[in-house]
């Protein structure tokens, strides 16, 4: 089965996590650097939950493959010239985590059962085409 969808707004990467000490023994607190996290990963879970709905599709616990493209942004710089590859921040990787820890319990029990990328779309950011919406 094939799951398809795309969440529009501000991809947000996963972000490191930090630690505090709280008072008491062997007790810390951790906390994500990344602002903006937890509502990309809500909007993600929504979007995810609607297409399983949409599909009739129930949660597995097989191995997945999964395909990702990350549209940023459009800097107003590039206006209608040539869109370059995306070399900044945020990092493929940790915008994937994200997207990957929103799906767990969803669409798949947990995001090590991802074993494989597909080719088309693989993986990748870029920058917005004139006019499209970022996702």
């Amino acid at each position: 089965m094939t799951l398809s969808f795309f969440v529009s707004g501000l991809p947000v990467a996963q972000g490191s996590l930090k630690w505090f000490p709280v008072k008491g023994p062997r007790r810390v607190i951790l906390t994500s650097t990344a602002k903006g996290l937890k509502p990309w990963r809500e909007v993600v879970c929504y979007a995810a939950r609607e297409a399983m709905q949409k599909a009739g599709a129930t949660m597995t616990t097989e191995a997945v493959a999964v395909g990702m493209t990350f549209i940023l942004p459009r800097p107003k710089a590039l206006k209608n010239k040539a869109t370059p590859r995306h070399t900044k921040r945020p990092d493929l990787d940790k915008l994937q985590r994200a997207c990957l820890d929103a799906m767990s319990r969803i669409v798949y029990f947990d995001d090590s059962q991802v074993d494989d990328w597909l080719p088309m779309p693989g993986r990748r950011k870029r920058y917005a085409k004139p006019g499209e919406t970022p996702g």
